[in-house]
């Protein structure tokens, strides 16, 4: 049972559901304890969802993306980075990986 149940696609059940139909029956509630793809808890809400969440990268950063040489002005295809927030005492600006082309006259916005 416990195999029939993990193969059971109950992600797209809503968890309250779950919690009052299912764990009704002593049986299923035993299985489902063992089972991981089964949501049981709450779903957080309020700022118990906002302190859960954690960002994958940095935030506060700044990031500049093509441009102009300063001195022949031709398109550039650098893009570099700096995260002050991070690192407040070293103000250096961090080469990443270039764009495939040099880039002029575009804009980038990151939320």
């Amino acid at each position: 049972m416990k195999d029939v149940m993990s193969a059971l696609w109950v992600s797209g059940l809503d968890s309250s559901y779950l919690r009052e139909q299912m764990l009704n029956e002593p049986l299923v509630r035993e299985i489902v304890k063992e089972c991981s793809n089964i949501p049981l808890s709450q779903p957080q809400q309020g700022e118990a969802m906002l302190a859960s969440f954690k960002p994958r990268g940095y935030s506060e950063c700044i990031v500049t993306i093509g441009g102009e040489e300063r001195v022949s002005r031709k398109p550039t295809a650098a893009m570099r980075c700096m995260c002050p927030l991070y690192d407040p005492n070293r103000q250096l600006w961090i080469e990443l990986a270039p764009l495939s082309m040099p880039r002029i006259n575009h804009g980038v916005l990151s939320a």
